[in-house]
Formats: structure tokens, C-alpha cells, sequence
């Protein structure tokens, strides 16, 4: 009944006739131990009988899901930043609209952004992960919390990087210094960054945005190679 209303629905191999409904169904399943005729027909076959393995892999799927889902807000938060910084500092004629060196560009590349992406993409299962809803089916990966909070975010560091380059150029009379300002804070907005990406509703500022160690090691080696 719900496969006529848009809801994904599953049988198994007791719902009779087993040759029809199991080929309708979205995911039709059949016992390891059951018949030929319903391992043809059937798109998942349960090898050791045991529903209690179907719900160990629906969690491991949304698991694998929200960890993507994690990898690409924050790798949609670079590109939105360079390319809202570079235009607002071509607008405004900020540094000559050449913010960071060549090679600046390629240390938040490869070693901030590339290092965090990996370790989202492995991250720990989220709290509660079996208790939201379903995703719809068809649903983009790119909804519209995740543009809304990738263009907030890069609208926001974009703000403090063209403001501490003009607050150093103005308090140092060096555009120099305020590019190494700027360039120092980019890399500590994406530090701060990765970890809000870990969830879409929750707040940076609490003690479980830390309990990931391989999450808090990539952090510390991001601050310490910046610094020497």
C-alpha cells in the first residue's frame, strides 16, 4: 500500500505470493535459508536469517551518509570563501584583489582542507543517527541547510578576512602583515569550520564537538605547522 503513496516499502520472502512481491517491493528480502524462487526475486538475501542485521546495516549506511554529507559542507565552504573573498577584495580594491600567495593557497589546500575532509569522511557516528527521519526519496545531497549554512559561513569568514587585512594595513602600515593576519585567521576559521560540520543543528560551542580524536588531532597539527 505505501509503494502506491511515494513510501519505500520492504517485504520478505512471508509475504505471499513470494514471485510477485518480492520484485515489486523496494527492497525485497529473502531468508538465507529460504527457497530458490525467493533468492531470485528477492534484492537482499539474509544470510544468517537474522533481522537484527538489517537494522546493523540500515545504521551503518546512515552512518557512511551523514559522514558524506559532513565531508561536503565543509569542502563547499572553501570555494565559496575564496571565491567571495577574491571578489570582494577585487571590488574594493583590497591588497590589488591578490589576497594570498600561491603558495598560501595551496597550504589550505592541501593541508588544512584536504586533512579535515579526510577525517569527516571517517568520522564517529553521530548521536542519534537511528532516530531521525528517513531522507526523502530523490533528495540532493545539497538541501537547503547545507547552501544556506556553506554560504552563511563563507559569507561570514570572507567579512573577517578583508577586515583584518584592512585593520593591518591601517594599524601596521604594512599590507604585508595584514595578509599574514588574514591568511593565520582563514586557517583558524576552517578549524572551526570542520567542526561545525559535523552536525547541522548543533552548536560548535559544546563538549561533544571534541570527542572525536582523530578530528582533534588533524586540528592540532593544522595550528602547530601554521605557526612554525
Amino acid at each position: 500500500m505505501g509503494h502506491g503513496i511515494g513510501e519505500t516499502m520492504t517485504v520478505d520472502e512471508r509475504t505471499p505470493p513470494v514471485g510477485a512481491c518480492l520484485p515489486a517491493a523496494d527492497i525485497g528480502i529473502a531468508m538465507g535459508s529460504g527457497t530458490d524462487v525467493a533468492k531470485n526475486a528477492g534484492r537482499m538475501i539474509l544470510s544468517d536469517d537474522n533481522f537484527a542485521t538489517i537494522v546493523y546495516a540500515v545504521e551503518q549506511g546512515r552512518a557512511i551518509y551523514d559522514n558524506l554529507t559532513k565531508y561536503i559542507r565543509f569542502v563547499l565552504l572553501l570555494p565559496v570563501t575564496f571565491v567571495l573573498t577574491f571578489l570582494g577584495a577585487t571590488v574594493f580594491n583590497i591588497a590589488a584583489g591578490e589576497l594570498f600567495t600561491p603558495p598560501q593557497v595551496l597550504w589550505i589546500h592541501f593541508v588544512v582542507n584536504a586533512s579535515f575532509g579526510f577525517a569527516l569522511g571517517f568520522d564517529r557516528e553521530s548521536p542519534g543517527l537511528m532516530q531521525r527521519r528517513p531522507c526523502p526519496r530523490g533528495e540532493s545531497v545539497l538541501t537547503r541547510p547545507v547552501l544556506v549554512m556553506v554560504g552563511l559561513g563563507g559569507l561570514a569568514i570572507t567579512v573577517i578576512l578583508l577586515g583584518l587585512i584592512k585593520l593591518g594595513q591601517a594599524h601596521f602600515d604594512s599590507m604585508e602583515t595584514g595578509q599574514s593576519i588574514a591568511f593565520t585567521a582563514f586557517a583558524l576559521c576552517l578549524i572551526v569550520a570542520a567542526f561545525q560540520c559535523r552536525s547541522e543543528t548543533e552548536s560548535v560551542l559544546t563538549t561533544s564537538t571534541f570527542d572525536s580524536k582523530q578530528m582533534n588531532w588533524v586540528a592540532l597539527a593544522s595550528s602547530h605547522s601554521r605557526c612554525c
